[in-house]
């Protein structure tokens, strides 16, 4: 430390300081905006009679931790069958390779599940960005998902903006 500090001067130092400390801010916040969407989602298919599963996603159902192949933020199951409806993902990030890789691994979960009696049909899977560029990034990783479609079995996969999603959840008929 003493090297770092004769180095550079106190206002470089204090500046460098400074800059991380807003860096970890930035990334706190991004977690609780994360955190806030997911939780608007969630409240949306509740408030509709769907069984909403935040904590304990693990893919496929029933591994342990250190089995999981993919654990998205929410699984969006009926409350008669316990089957997965919809997987959701919440985005900050481009829609780039993440989100093809996400897709990939639900839509291998799925059949897993499948293959196990644990699930009839397919869910639905939506990756919700938000955010400044969450118009421009949903465009993007709809291009993605155009590309893998016809090569993997869950055919209704989406990326909307978070306003579009509780709309579509909203129009859904409640289940109660």
């Amino acid at each position: 430390m003493e090297l770092r500090l004769k180095q550079f001067s106190y206002r470089t130092y204090v500046i460098a300081v400074i800059s991380q400390y807003s860096k970890n801010i930035e990334m706190v916040k991004s977690l609780i905006d994360h955190d806030n969407v997911v939780a608007r989602i969630a409240d949306e298919f509740a408030n509709k009679g769907y069984k909403v599963q935040r904590t304990g996603n693990n893919l496929p159902t029933k591994s342990e931790r250190d089995q999981t192949i993919y654990r998205p933020d929410l699984l969006v199951r009926d409350p008669k069958n316990n089957d997965i409806l919809w997987i959701v993902e919440v985005e900050t990030s481009e829609g780039s390779k993440a989100v093809v890789g996400a897709a990939l691994l639900a839509d291998i979960c799925m059949e897993i599940e499948k293959n196990r009696d644990r699930q009839h049909g397919d869910p639905k899977l939506r990756f919700i960005f938000y955010g400044k560029d969450a118009k421009v990034h949903s465009k993007l990783a709809e291009k993605k998902f155009d590309a893998i479609r016809d090569r993997i079995q869950l055919k209704d996969i989406k990326a909307k903006i978070e306003v579009e999603a509780l709309q579509e959840i909203s129009d859904l008929l409640s289940l109660t």
